[in-house]
């Protein structure tokens, strides 16, 4: 009992003195011995409170021996020697620093080394999930896909030049941004610039200036000769619009409609293929991992489920594109009434009335 009550008094008298410390602490930071208060010395403190707070969090997460503390870390195994030599450089006769010894586990984390140009693709990854360690990372694809999906859904002229001006601004200047609100976005002026390169693009593709259509080319069709009720006659069978959408869909009455349908079908294809890469980037990680089990009861039927029905809708939509239809054009069989079809009917088609 007299020994525990010394070590009590001990911790008590030990308390006090960081009760003292910190009132003494706080009454400098609010003002009673500064008088240049300001808010930034309470910015001080709670940078500095959190550090403490994350050491002690990482302290607790160590076995507390004798007279050592074990902790386990990951280190990539370019960076063993070198933070074996920075221990050793760190470490005094008088507060020896330890020691540092590799173990072998099946539990290793991901870690993706990634620079200016593709830490925004591999956050976008992340927010879905993080790979295992050794899997297929989707984030070198990101830096490609994600931006061109977004210019298909954003395919407008102006909007992509304006979005390709301001990142190009991030990339060039980016010195004068850092103070600035603009701060936020400089990690990611790469992803901002591939968006509207891409929606620049893409809206060439479209031929859409601010729901505009450009003659940049010279139409294929006559729209002056035109007589009400009847098709916009064209110059010649053989002539083709070098780039994008012909500007007289503009002038048609049912512009939109082709339009909207021309962009469905398109996203649909682009989708598919999409999807089809991260089936066979499933298949890449069972045979790497040699998983027989992945491979057969996920890649094959995940496969064949894709390229059999939303496969052979890609096929239907590119066929339905190469086919004149000329005069028989109400007769061109419609291809979501042929999907509804295809579980309904089990693959019977009706011909046309």
């Amino acid at each position: 009992m007299q020994h525990l009550q010394k070590v009590t008094g001990d911790y008590r008298a030990i308390l006090q003195l960081n009760r003292d410390e910190r009132e003494e602490f706080l009454n400098k930071l609010v003002g009673q011995a500064l008088p240049d208060f300001s808010l930034t010395k309470i910015e001080y403190l709670k940078v500095f409170m959190l550090k403490e707070r994350e050491i002690y969090h990482q302290l607790n997460q160590m076995d507390l021996f004798n007279n050592f503390i074990q902790g386990r870390i990951y280190i990539p195994d370019k960076d063993f020697d070198e933070v074996r030599k920075l221990l050793a450089k760190l470490e005094r006769k008088d507060s020896p620093t330890g020691q540092l010894i590799k173990h072998n586990t099946k539990n290793y984390p991901t870690l993706f080394q990634t620079n200016s140009f593709t830490c925004s693709a591999q956050e976008i990854v992340e927010t879905y999930g993080i790979p295992r360690y050794k899997e297929a990372n989707p984030g070198l694809f990101t830096c490609v896909t994600f931006p061109f999906l977004f210019g298909v859904m954003f395919g407008d002229i102006m909007h992509g030049a304006i979005l390709l001006a301001f990142g190009l601004l991030l990339i060039f200047r980016q010195s004068r941004y850092e103070k600035t609100f603009l701060s936020l976005l400089i990690p990611h002026r790469y992803l901002i610039t591939m968006m509207g390169f891409f929606s620049l693009y893409c809206g060439f593709v479209y031929n859409d200036y601010l729901s505009i259509n450009l003659n940049l080319f010279g139409s294929c069709y006559q729209p002056w000769l035109a007589e009400p009720g009847k098709a916009i006659p064209r110059i010649s069978n053989d002539c083709v619009y070098p780039f994008g959408v012909d500007p007289v869909w503009g002038i048609t009455s049912n512009g939109l409609t082709y339009m909207n349908s021309m962009k469905m079908k398109i996203s649909v294809i682009i989708g598919v293929v999409h999807m089809t890469v991260g089936v066979f980037l499933k298949a890449s990680n069972a045979i790497y991992f040699r998983s027989l089990m992945d491979f057969v009861f996920e890649f094959i039927p995940q496969l064949a489920f894709m390229l059999l029905l939303f496969g052979y809708m890609d096929f239907l939509i590119i066929y339905k594109w190469n086919v004149d239809w000329g005069l028989w054009s109400n007769q061109a069989p419609s291809i979501i009434t042929t999907m509804i079809n295809l579980p309904l009917t089990l693959g019977k088609t009706v011909n046309p009335v």
